[in-house]
């Protein structure tokens, strides 16, 4: 609740619904077809991943991330990975962080693990703690929403960047791993 943008009302909060059921009923408003799976993507279940053209990897944990990476790698399909860190600088109770948005096709892929965390556990970052950061979550499915219409050509895309991070603090976006 802290996390999305707008609001859950009390009525909502009330029925319980699982994360993946709430998101259902919202977007299910907006688009045919929507169709919930309450499970983790695992070993046994990464195969539900076949056959899709485009898939959107927002995980917080780096194990599930190479599972489901190596798996669309391995099956040809392109990807955008999305992730965010975030920090306390306590003596000036601010944070500061970054959004990042990697894309990987099959023509572009070695940069990947260089950018993202494939290996390990979840960070004891600030994100954990439910921290109201829904602009960053934001920020950060718009940018990634971008990359995606700009992949797919409904934007032009002069220097094809598979790799972007906004930093809070600098109010800078970088680009990187740029097509040649």
């Amino acid at each position: 609740a802290f996390r999305s943008p707008g609001a859950a009302s009390l009525e909502d909060l009330r029925k319980n619904f699982s994360k993946v059921h709430y998101y259902a009923d919202i977007y299910g408003r907006m688009r045919r077809g929507v169709i919930p799976h309450l499970e983790f993507i695992d070993d046994d279940t990464v195969g539900h991943l076949v056959g899709f053209d485009f898939v959107f990897v927002c995980v917080d944990r780096p194990t599930a991330r190479k599972l489901i990476s190596e798996f669309l790698k391995a099956q040809n399909t392109p990807f955008i990975d999305v992730g965010m860190e975030l920090e306390l600088i306590e003596e000036h109770a601010t944070l500061v962080g970054a959004c990042r948005v990697t894309l990987s096709t099959p023509e572009n892929r070695d940069h990947f693990a260089q950018h993202v965390s494939l290996d390990g556990v979840v960070a004891d970052d600030l994100y954990a703690t439910n921290i109201q950061v829904a602009d960053m979550n934001s920020l950060n499915a718009a940018l990634a929403v971008v990359k995606w219409k700009k992949f797919c050509g409904f934007y032009q895309d002069c220097y094809q960047e598979h790799q972007s991070v906004y930093a809070i603090n600098a109010h800078q976006l970088t680009r990187d791993e740029t097509a040649t």
